[in-house]
């Protein structure tokens, strides 16, 4: 718990260097390579920016391994390859069922917590076309066929949601759908992870 008030301080002016000092005491790295917790052979982690249009609308811009969210959605105990196989070889009509599921189960879950308040969940989401997220899933199985020194990697796909409330948001809880983790998080200057083992944080939105 050290550690997270640590990360929760925002008064010092000195909160990006504590952040990059709590990140690293957690095996986590912020200079350019991937989290312990993420597979060797994913070469875009997730990542998500929120920005503050103005005191009471955020914008969540997220960068995501799709193949691997939907994974982690909707069956994290089935091998990766295997869910792979049966999801892209999924009618269009039986996949477009399966994505909504996937979708609703992501966007029913609150992120952010106003102080005193109950968690808030993201509106607006935007997505890619079922179709273009089926390729992806397509694209990765046969990418796990491939030697992995020369296996090449998807581009990460642009998913936006937006969060809009009565009050004015200044400060609140971050804590984001375990199957995003781990996931880098900018806010204006600050970048920290989220993971299994630090999932949540104070951020100043000011």
């Amino acid at each position: 718990m050290g550690r997270l008030r640590l990360a929760t301080d925002r008064c010092s002016a000195h909160q990006p260097q504590r952040r990059l000092l709590l990140a690293a005491g957690a095996g986590l790295s912020l200079l350019g390579f991937a989290p312990a917790a993420l597979p060797q052979n994913a070469a875009h982690p997730n990542t998500l920016t929120i920005v503050h249009e103005d005191d009471k609308n955020l914008v969540f811009q997220f960068s995501l391994n799709v193949p691997q969210v939907l994974h982690q959605l909707l069956a994290p105990a089935t091998p990766f390859p295997a869910f792979l196989q049966a999801h892209a070889a999924m009618s269009p009509v039986t996949w477009d069922a399966v994505l909504q599921k996937a979708k609703a189960q992501l966007s029913a879950i609150g992120v952010l917590t106003l102080p005193g308040g109950k968690p808030l969940r993201l509106q607006s989401w935007q997505w890619p076309d079922s179709e273009g997220i089926a390729q992806s899933l397509k694209a990765q199985a046969l990418m796990l066929q491939m030697p992995e020194a020369s296996r090449p990697h998807l581009d990460p796909v642009p998913v936006l949601a937006r969060l809009q409330t009565q009050k004015s948001i200044y400060q609140a809880q971050l804590q984001l759908p375990t199957a995003l983790h781990p996931i880098e998080v900018s806010i204006k200057n600050d970048k920290f992870w989220l993971t299994s083992q630090i999932p949540l944080a104070m951020v100043n939105l000011q």
